[in-house]
């Protein structure tokens, strides 16, 4: 199948079987008239780890509790691997899983029976929960911690803690929000690796809902950009970057006192002669410039901003620039 970036207002409409997830026209606004999710189109294959990036406030995690039934929609449809989910909410819950941002389920418990519990809850027998619970802590590297409460491991060892209980049970469809916060690079790894073996071996189609754009390029296989409620791209990461053909992103950071005194008209102005101009945040700018006219740009820069530059630095294209580019922000703004 040919793949196709999304815009705005398209909508690849598929029914079969190799669909896990596939959601049609979502709205959710909630009390006092927020609006979460805007009309959100999206087609997810089954065994794909599929990205969903954005900034905070973008609206994914208010799509992700309403993928697993745990919020109705305003409007709209959601079918995860057939089943509708409006009608048979607790349906969805019996193959699918969450790693939350935050707070973990059973935190008064030890960490190797929170684990078999949720194991028996998802349906396994008495061994076999056993049998899972000690291959994961034995994969995660968890054994001098199993008899630990929950609530008193470190924040890195809560969330290896959390990822393995999001994999008990052997779900169909495994949803990790930030699941690599607070990580450090080995257990990272051993997270995306463990993640990689189940979706080769088993086909589980794992969501992963993040804005940390270098985990996303690394690991996953197509994504969708997510701005305001609604779903601006998606493709792979490599058909996402070709949308800025052969520009690079030279951005800009002035000194916190010429930041202060009102001199961003003279610093865009002066930007704007080189390509489009995004401010990131008062003070830092990005603007976007064909190969060919980079030297100029960084002459005019460093000559122009005299006395007024703090740093400058050139990237070749990202997933991050694509974002910008789109919807005019960076993915790590807060709320």
């Amino acid at each position: 199948m040919e793949t196709r970036i999304i815009r705005v207002g398209e909508y690849m409409d598929r029914e079969d079987d190799a669909i896990a997830i596939n959601v049609r026209d979502l709205t959710k606004r909630y009390k006092g008239g927020k609006l979460a999710n805007d009309h959100l189109f999206l087609c997810v294959e089954r065994g794909r780890i599929f990205g969903l990036l954005g900034p905070n406030g973008a609206g994914k995690t208010t799509l992700v509790l309403q993928l697993l039934g745990l919020l109705a929609p305003t409007s709209g449809s959601i079918t995860v691997e057939g089943i509708d989910v409006l009608r048979h909410p607790q349906r969805i819950k019996a193959f699918s899983s969450l790693m939350p941002q935050t707070r973990v389920a059973m935190r008064n418990l030890e960490l190797h029976r929170a684990l078999y519990i949720t194991a028996r809850l998802r349906g396994k027998s008495d061994r076999e929960a056993r049998e899972q619970v000690e291959e994961l802590i034995e994969r995660l590297e968890l054994n001098e911690h199993r008899n630990q409460y929950l609530d008193r491991l470190s924040g890195g060892l809560m969330r290896v803690a959390a990822f393995a209980m999001s994999l008990v049970g052997d779900p169909k469809l495994i949803v990790l929000d930030e699941p690599t916060n607070e990580l450090d690079p080995v257990r990272r790894r051993m997270v995306w690796d463990i993640i990689a073996d189940l979706n080769r071996s088993g086909g589980v189609t794992c969501l992963l809902v993040t804005h940390n754009v270098l985990e996303a390029e690394r690991v996953i296989e197509r994504v969708a950009m997510i701005d305001g409620g609604r779903v601006v791209a998606v493709g792979t990461p490599g058909e996402l970057k070709t949308r800025l053909g052969d520009e690079v992103r030279l951005e800009v950071v002035l000194k916190p006192e010429a930041a202060r005194n009102g001199q961003a008209e003279q610093v865009t102005r002066m930007l704007d002669r080189f390509g489009r101009v995004v401010t990131l945040r008062p003070g830092q700018y990005a603007v976007f410039v064909r190969r060919e006219g980079v030297g100029a740009a960084v002459d005019a820069v460093l000559q122009g901003l005299e006395g007024l530059l703090d740093d400058f630095r050139l990237a070749p294209p990202s997933l991050e620039d694509v974002y910008i580019h789109l919807a005019g922000q960076k993915l790590e703004s807060e709320e």
